[in-house]
């Protein structure tokens, strides 16, 4: 009806101290928009995290829980986690 509706339900309070500004973007290319929220853990925001909502999903998940665990060029399932490739200094 080109009327805005969200049906999902997420939890109210988000687990921190300060929240920053939301992004809704298709980040792994499933054809619906994802939640992505950065927020600050503590008062002095030296802990951070990025939470990713999913449509269908309960929960919010911390984006950096797995990374440390995926060391090539490959997708978790929920998005996409790589190297970043340098140029070279001279072609």
């Amino acid at each position: 009806d080109g009327n805005f509706t969200k049906a999902d339900v997420m939890p109210a309070e988000p687990p921190a101290s300060f929240v920053g500004q939301s992004s809704f973007v298709d980040f792994d290319g499933d054809g619906y928009q994802d939640h992505l929220l950065p927020v600050c853990l503590d008062k002095s925001c030296q802990s951070s995290a990025i939470y990713l909502a999913k449509p269908g999903s309960e929960k919010c998940r911390n984006v950096f829980e797995r990374q440390s665990s995926l060391s090539k060029r490959e997708t978790d399932g929920e998005g996409v986690v790589g190297r970043v490739r340098r140029k070279p200094d001279s072609l």
